[in-house]
């Protein structure tokens, strides 16, 4: 239901990682700037759900935008709470010739 209501007309990222001894070496950028250059060219906007708050700021560098932060399960099985997730948007960037 999140992604229907933030993300009806996006193209959803649904995967993104790199191992431990790769990250900070600008392979992730790469990867998705792959995806967002075509988004861009088609002026869709694009979605993700981040499991993990310390990706946040690498989201926010490419222009992503939080549109909500919640946690799906209060109560895990064991008593603890789940993850939170942070649901995040980016528009189309238009691109000057």
């Amino acid at each position: 239901k999140k992604k229907q209501k933030y993300a009806h007309d996006a193209y959803h990222l649904l995967v993104l990682g790199t191992d431990t001894n790769s990250q900070n070496m600008g392979i992730g950028s790469k990867i998705i700037k792959e995806g967002l250059d075509r988004a861009d060219k088609l002026n869709i906007p694009c979605y993700l759900e981040s499991s993990n708050i310390r990706n946040v700021p690498f989201y926010k560098r490419h222009r992503f935008k939080t549109v909500e932060v919640y946690q799906h399960f209060k109560t895990g099985v064991d008593g603890g709470e789940g993850p939170v997730f942070t649901l995040m948007r980016r528009e189309p960037v238009k691109k000057h010739d």
